[in-house]
């Protein structure tokens, strides 16, 4: 997972009243969108996790997705604006619908599902969609699976916009209601 400051994060490195303890600002120095926060562990103490979270949840710093890296000149697709919301999805030749929320609740997961999971993860999310992909792969039940559905939109909503997050929702069926 990567992280950047936001406007408030950037506000209190450049303001001069400290609005935070000196430990949770050596943190939000280091967190310039292009180190996962595996790195900064490495970088810092224990503490880094715990302080990544407080630094989220009192927003200070946002989840972005992994930094692109530099290839030849032609675009990779994922860099380019989310002009059609489904070309993230239509590409995969998925399925029009996957309608894992209308299944029964203790319906075992199959593999089918997971795989058609993991590459809609994959091509929302790319490199950043590792940790949803092993959960996916733990789920036993439909609704496990629902569950890592919901939180994968969520991460899709906020990495890549409110568009690709929903139609990542409608492959899978009314998950806001499972």
């Amino acid at each position: 997972m990567y992280f950047k400051k936001t406007d408030k994060g950037q506000a209190e490195i450049d303001g001069s009243q400290r609005q935070i303890p000196q430990r949770l600002r050596m943190v939000l120095l280091l967190v310039d969108g292009r180190r996962s926060a595996a790195e900064l562990q490495r970088m810092l103490a224990n503490a880094t996790p715990e302080a990544l979270r407080w630094l989220l949840d009192e927003g200070y710093i946002a989840s972005t997705p992994a930094p692109k890296r530099r290839s030849s000149s032609a675009a990779h697709p994922a860099a380019a604006p989310a002009a059609a919301a489904d070309s993230v999805f239509k590409a995969s030749r998925m399925p029009s619908r996957f309608d894992v929320a209308s299944r029964p609740q203790d319906e075992a997961a199959t593999d089918q599902q997971r795989a058609q999971i993991e590459r809609s993860l994959r091509r929302a999310l790319g490199p950043t969609a590792g940790s949803l992909i092993e959960t996916v792969h733990q789920a036993s039940t439909v609704h496990d699976l629902i569950e890592v559905l919901k939180t994968a939109q969520l991460a899709i909503t906020n990495a890549r916009g409110k568009e690709i997050g929903e139609e990542f929702g409608s492959r899978y069926g009314a998950l806001g209601d499972a």
